[in-house]
């Protein structure tokens, strides 16, 4: 039976609690043979009775978790932080403004007139269409220049980052 190493992870804290059946706890001890880094985070999970607390070594646990689960978090320098932050800030407010610049033209297009001779006519008199796809157009612009934010971390979250490292 060939168990992901999760799901291994997931069952540890059972595992050091003694609350696992028979069969899991073979299983368990199969897959704590063969790593190491599992066998470490059995036994620190074991001291503290499988409930991690900040005197036994959480952080210790965590790097253990990161590691063994491969997780990269970006780096730690407060500079470097806060200098990506305020670029994706500054770059969020540019997409907004250019957002909300496009949404104002569009949407004071649909109200412009048609001076033919002495008459003045409406653009919605003459091309409705066309008028029709202005106004879901400036609908668009409007709920993306103020959903920006959610959107963006929505993407972010589907394909990665959108600002440099």
């Amino acid at each position: 039976m060939n168990v992901e190493r999760e799901v291994i992870v997931d069952l540890l804290p059972l595992y050091a609690a003694g609350e696992l059946s028979p069969q899991s706890r073979r299983l368990v001890e199969e897959h704590l043979a063969h790593d190491a880094s599992l066998r470490r985070l059995a036994e620190a999970l074991k001291t503290t009775n499988g409930e991690p607390h900040m005197d036994t070594g959480l952080k210790a646990l965590d790097r253990e978790l990161d590691t063994l689960l491969d997780i990269s978090l970006p780096g730690s320098d407060p500079a470097e932080l806060e200098k990506r932050s305020f670029s994706r800030t500054r770059l969020l407010n540019g997409l907004r403004s250019a957002l909300i610049g496009a949404a104002i033209f569009v949407t004071l297009s649909i109200f412009t007139f048609w001076v033919d001779g002495n008459s003045v006519t409406m653009l919605l008199q003459l091309f409705p269409t066309v008028v029709r796809n202005l106004a879901l157009a400036a609908v668009l612009l409007w709920v993306l220049a103020f959903f920006l934010e959610i959107i963006w971390n929505l993407l972010s979250d589907l394909f990665g980052t959108f600002t440099k490292k």
